[in-house]
């Protein structure tokens, strides 16, 4: 990792270790002043890495740092959610599970006027170790866990994915887009298989502008990590050439960064 990466890493890290309540109530300040309203608590990895001014700054210093303010954002997230469940007020948490864009947000456009007795977990769950342990600490603190996933074919979340990139600079290496394409499906399995009578579940599909509740077992399953792998590169690849057709080239950084091996998901 460049000497400059690590700079910007070390003194994120430092405060989220040592400014951890300034930086919840900026964080949490944020969503209020997005809003205009009370709103529940939303804990999203993504929008932790605004908190690093550096990385903030501009699109193409999101896309620029975001492998390296991954960890320190991962570790506020972490914290933020221990505050949350220890809280006498927060009586619900509902974890977001699916894919790198799967389209989340359409349910904390709905969820997230909600009191904050409610906390939501904007993630996509791929990491089972985690997820385990997060949902037990809810049922060990009395809270109301919910688990909705939410599958959405690779093709559109790929375009989802290049959009958010050349909107905002936040590009998902298409490694780990895929990691967490599979790995998620893998991790409600297993919490359904588990925890049938302590969770309760949800599930949505989303293709295009239609939204449809369904059963899980009624979500095409994925194979293997493999053949997410490929499905998701030869997605990016006709994006690519759509977009160049039509005029509107993908910039080469933000294609280096889709193409570049990305952080190991999970276990």
């Amino acid at each position: 990792m460049p000497f400059e990466h690590r700079l910007v890493r070390m003194r994120f890290t430092r405060r989220v270790l040592f400014d951890f309540q300034q930086l919840s109530k900026e964080y949490q300040q944020a969503y209020r002043n997005q809003s205009g309203s009370d709103i529940a608590i939303v804990i999203d990895v993504d929008a932790a890495k605004e908190l690093c001014a550096r990385y903030r700054s501009t699109p193409q210093c999101r896309t620029k740092y975001s492998a390296c303010v991954y960890p320190p954002a991962k570790l506020f997230s972490r914290q933020l959610f221990e505050l949350a469940i220890g809280s006498q007020k927060v009586k619900r948490v509902l974890f977001l599970a699916g894919g790198t864009a799967s389209g989340k947000s359409s349910v904390i456009a709905v969820m997230g006027q909600a009191s904050r007795e409610l906390v939501i977990m904007d993630g996509t769950l791929s990491d089972h170790a985690v997820a385990h342990n997060q949902v037990w600490r809810c049922i060990a603190n009395g809270k109301f866990a919910l688990i909705v996933y939410i599958y959405t074919p690779i093709e559109a979340a790929m375009t989802r994915a290049v959009d958010r990139a050349l909107d905002r600079g936040r590009v998902v290496a298409i490694s780990v887009f895929s990691q967490t394409h599979f790995k998620s499906q893998v991790t409600v399995r297993q919490l359904r298989e588990c925890h049938a009578d302590e969770l309760n579940f949800a599930f949505r599909s989303i293709s295009g502008l239609t939204r449809t509740e369904l059963g899980f077992e009624t979500i095409p399953q994925y194979e293997s990590i493999n053949d997410v792998q490929t499905q998701a590169e030869e997605c990016f690849e006709r994006e690519l050439c759509r977009r160049g057709e039509e005029g509107s080239p993908v910039p080469e950084d933000i294609v280096a960064a889709f193409r570049k091996t990305g952080r190991k998901v999970g276990g």
